[in-house]
């Protein structure tokens, strides 16, 4: 976790005694309570550091896919908010900003979900050449959950999975990996988050059971989770006869 320097690069924060006491003071005890708890964190992290903060106009306007078609939209959840309210170049891991992919694919307060053709053939350069562009390559269903990228740690690509909401309008997070796979790994950004401040050894306080949600989060999307894989269609299932 870090916070962008006046250089263009992060500067790791150095919390003194103060800060952490203060920091431990304000207890996490429901996902709900998370964009209260995150202003008055994230304050302490960052001192007088400056921000970039998103007007609450343009987040009212921001709105994420619903479906992996494009069709359909909803808003984003109040931890973003949060998040993109205090500053939008908020960095949880590494040295990019949280919501870095998520604001480059912004178009008229449109986000751009993040095909699993395109993620694929990332990940697998030249494997499917030859293969018409309009042959479904993962699974195709047309109410698929819709999928926006956050920046995360690693090789792993980190992804809101816009299928069923907790009870707090917070979708749960996805890693993809190059096995290839694609499930449910995070209750929420707030897990993710609250994850990242562990790791980074800010002394985060409060009593959320964040497993007991995941499993909730895998739950509520059992309809989908099992289908993320190669799409069955004859013409891929042909094709890929060759990696056998």
């Amino acid at each position: 976790m870090g916070v962008p320097s006046k250089e263009g690069g992060v500067e790791q924060p150095k919390l003194g005694q103060r800060d952490a006491e203060q920091i431990r003071s304000q207890k996490l005890e429901h996902p709900r309570d998370f964009p209260v708890w995150f202003v008055k964190v994230a304050r302490r992290i960052y001192g007088k550091r400056p921000r970039n903060p998103m007007s609450s106009a343009q987040i009212d306007r921001l709105r994420l896919p619903r479906f992996r078609t494009g069709r359909g939209q909803v808003p984003l959840p109040p931890s973003l908010r949060a998040i993109l309210a205090f500053d939008r170049d908020f960095i949880a891991w590494g040295d990019r900003p949280l919501c870095a992919p998520l604001l480059a694919s912004l178009e008229a307060d449109r986000i751009e979900g993040v095909t699993m053709e395109r993620v694929l053939r990332s990940a697998f350069p030249g494997m499917f050449q030859g293969l018409p562009p309009h042959v479904p390559i993962w699974g195709a269903h047309p109410e698929m959950p819709a999928l926006v990228e956050l920046h995360g740690p690693g090789s792993q690509r980190q992804l809101l999975y816009i299928g069923l909401p907790d009870d707090d309008g917070e979708f749960p997070m996805a890693s993809f990996d190059s096995e290839p796979s694609l499930w449910i790994t995070r209750a929420s950004t707030v897990h993710y988050v609250v994850e990242a401040m562990h790791h980074h050894g800010v002394p985060v306080a409060g009593s959320i059971n964040f497993r007991a949600l995941t499993a909730d989060a895998r739950n509520r999307n059992a309809r989908w989770e099992p289908k993320e894989w190669w799409d069955s269609n004859d013409q891929l299932q042909s094709f890929m006869h060759r990696y056998d």
